[in-house]
């Protein structure tokens, strides 16, 4: 598995835990992962 399907894969687990039933389509770049890292560490803060 890549770096890149590691990250698709840890984003649609962070949708499916929110309930939501979508997938994610686009390009799985050091951009993208940085933005799920910031919204996984807020969504902890939330908890």
């Amino acid at each position: 598995m890549t770096e890149q399907d590691k990250v698709k894969a840890a984003i649609n687990s962070f949708y499916k835990g929110a309930g939501l039933e979508i997938t994610f389509s686009g390009e799985a770049n050091p951009k993208v992962a940085e933005i799920f890292g910031e919204m996984v560490k807020k969504n902890k803060r939330l908890h």
